[in-house]
């Protein structure tokens, strides 16, 4: 495109002549109006009601509110695994993992999956969702200190103003700007009573608000990509037309939003709760937009169909089997450290945040007794700072307790005993949602082990979107998770970084349930090109064994590979078929035995001949973490046995 970029913060005749704020005075009455204007449940309180309210529940969050506030005065960010500083204004285009700034273009001439232009434009991204501003907002509304105000509106012009319409990579995707406009919504609710909040600067921002919702109703993701981005996307349309006065297209956006959040977030959902991008990251994302469009309708007395409720409490139940007992949640599928909104700096445990939410709005007194507090993203959710009295919560009834959620194909088995609280994972479900399954792992009949409190047979992780393509591959692959590789070959095949090709369908052949005695086979297709099919039996006998059977079936000869990924903890390889591996709260002692020969290792942040051993803790994060592995090559049938006997460390 070759029009010169103006300055965003520049007012656009057409658009004051579109909605009627040619006059001084119409925009003087809708600034008073937008002030007195109450949208959350908050304001309903006196702001110095609210704010003993807050001091005498979360403390701890507001020091590190105010921490993390001064730091954005003094332009001091953390972009996942990198902080980044600003010696003078913010540099909204600049790509923080090689400290260069991205051109101000067309956004459609913009090439942001080419390394060469930009590294990994998450980053940039992540910082242009303006989720800061809630915090500075915050701090402002908290503490009544104009000078957490100032800098907002003074970064919020600079961004208008360096950020035209449709030029630089803000405007590159439609769910930033609907993560743009949650944030703009939040931050001027909380920041509005500031003098520094004029009317010239509530018509530059309402500009870009009709510039952001234009473009999102434009270019909605459809087809293959309709997954979270379109709910999302939804999402900024409901809020650009509740949260903003004064213009024109306010009730187009608000209808068209709901219409898509009500019907795509039962459609995107299995069942059984489980979300169909098989990737559990996602899930918070679903759910917190779930939260925020029934927010907003509760704000436009608008009916929630019943069916949005139901999938919300059912992707709660899930999370309740995931976390139950154990309090923590196995990585599943992508994860890229975002999230919907910032409610509060000091992070709170993000599925107990879920639990809470859900266990209020659905009455479900189970969930509660799997959280400690109410945290402080569910207070400014709900308005709840206290767990419900008189709730009975329901005493377990026995020591082995199944979970199966058969549409999301996931099996959660859970053991209690003395000393000895056991939880297993099992994946036999679909690789992701749709044609792409973008944000799917090839993991079919992986599983994941977690003891006391500790996950200690674990998923890899994702580490990040845009980087070689051979971290992208392997955190995503088969060798990245427990269970068997064959020629060294991904059970689906991956194409570009969102997409895959042809597709492991993997099916629950039997389960069975005798006392505390549990029997599960599944079985998967993705070597059918080879010949191959993979089969695993897992056998759980109390207090501790786990016996897992793995049937490599085909002709010829084949290399086969079957690798176990731990958690950090000493290891001891004892003879050629043993491993004891201790933990800060268990053991774990492996026993292998096969019909074949095979060669047994503990490889560690390995990177040739293949990449092996590495763990990802959160978006662009990256270490080296001990895995079992174990080499075959030869003729098929193989089949391999495992029993990990599990103890509580003494």
């Amino acid at each position: 495109m070759s029009a010169k970029p103006e300055s965003g913060a520049l007012l656009n005749a057409s658009f004051l002549k579109r909605n009627g704020l040619l006059d001084p005075d119409v925009v003087a009455e809708i600034h008073d109006s937008f002030r007195d204007r109450d949208i959350f449940w908050w304001q309903v309180f006196a702001r110095e009601t609210l704010q003993i309210l807050y001091d005498d529940h979360y403390p701890e969050n507001k020091s590190r509110l105010l921490s993390t506030a001064q730091d954005i005065l003094d332009h001091r960010l953390r972009i996942f695994d990198k902080p980044v500083s600003f010696p003078g204004r913010v540099d909204w285009h600049l790509d923080p993992l090689e400290n260069k700034t991205v051109p101000l273009q067309y956004w459609s001439e913009i090439d942001y999956k080419n390394p060469k232009v930009v590294q990994d434009v998450k980053y940039i991204w992540e910082l242009n969702r303006h989720q800061h501003f809630v915090t500075l907002a915050k701090a402002f509304y908290l503490t009544g200190e104009e000078n957490y105000a100032k800098e907002l509106f003074s970064q919020w012009r600079d961004w208008l103003d360096k950020n035209p319409y449709l030029f630089g990579v803000s405007w590159t995707s439609a769910l930033e700007l609907a993560f743009r406009l949650i944030s703009w919504s939040r931050a001027l609710q909380f920041s509005k009573s500031s003098e520094f909040f004029t009317p010239e600067l509530l018509l530059s921002i309402l500009q870009s608000v009709e510039q952001h919702a234009r473009f999102i109703a434009q270019h909605l993701s459809r087809y293959s990509s309709g997954n979270n981005h379109l709910i999302g996307e939804a999402v900024g349309l409901i809020y650009a037309g509740c949260c903003f006065p004064g213009l024109r297209d306010r009730e187009k956006w608000r209808r068209k939003g709901f219409s898509i959040v009500f019907q795509q977030l039962p459609a995107q959902t299995f069942p059984d709760g489980v979300i169909k991008e098989q990737a559990v990251h996602y899930l918070r994302y679903l759910f917190d937009f779930g939260i925020l469009a029934r927010t907003a309708a509760a704000q436009e007395n608008m009916p929630v169909p019943q069916e949005f409720d139901e999938t919300l409490e059912k992707m709660a139940g899930f999370v309740y089997a995931l976390y139950r007992g154990q309090r923590l949640v196995p990585k599943i599928g992508d994860e890229d450290g975002g999230q919907a909104i910032r409610w509060c700096e000091k992070e709170s445990d993000p599925y107990a945040s879920i639990l809470a939410t859900a266990g209020y709005l659905f009455n479900r007194p189970e969930f509660f007794g799997e959280i400690d507090r109410i945290d402080e993203a569910t207070f400014w959710r709900l308005g709840v700072a206290e767990k419900p009295n008189g709730m009975t919560i329901k005493e377990r009834t026995s020591q082995t307790e199944v979970s199966h959620f058969p549409h999301g194909g996931y099996i959660v088995i859970r053991h209690s005993a003395k000393n000895l609280e056991q939880q297993v994972v099992f994946d036999c479900g679909p690789l992701g949602f749709g044609a792409l399954a973008a944000h799917g792992h090839a993991d079919a009949l992986h599983f994941t082990l977690a003891v006391n409190g500790q996950a200690v047979l674990i998923d890899s992780g994702t580490y990040r979107y845009q980087c070689q393509p051979k971290w992208r591959s392997y955190f995503r692959g088969t060798r990245a998770h427990n269970t068997v590789t064959v020629d060294d070959l991904d059970q689906s095949q991956p194409l570009a970084s969102f997409q895959w090709g042809r597709k492991a369908k993997a099916v629950l052949e039997k389960f069975d349930q005798q006392g505390d005695r549990i029997l599960l086979v599944g079985r998967h297709d993705g070597y059918a090109k080879k010949g191959v099919v993979h089969r695993r039996q897992m056998l759980f006998e109390p207090p501790g064994q786990w016996t897992i059977t793995d049937f490599v079936e085909g002709k010829g000869v084949h290399r086969i590979s079957l690798n176990f990924h731990l958690s950090p903890c000493r290891y001891e390889i004892e003879g050629s078929n043993a491993v004891t591996a201790v933990f800060e709260r268990c053991r774990l002692v492996f026993l292998f035995s096969s019909d074949k020969e095979f060669v047994m290792d503990i490889v560690q942040g390995q990177e040739e001949p293949f990449i092996l051993g590495w763990h990802s803790r959160g978006y662009g994060f990256k270490s080296p973490n001990p895995v079992v592995h174990l080499d075959f090559e030869d003729d098929l049938p193989v089949r391999i046995e495992t029993r990990i006997n599990v103890a509580a460390t003494q």
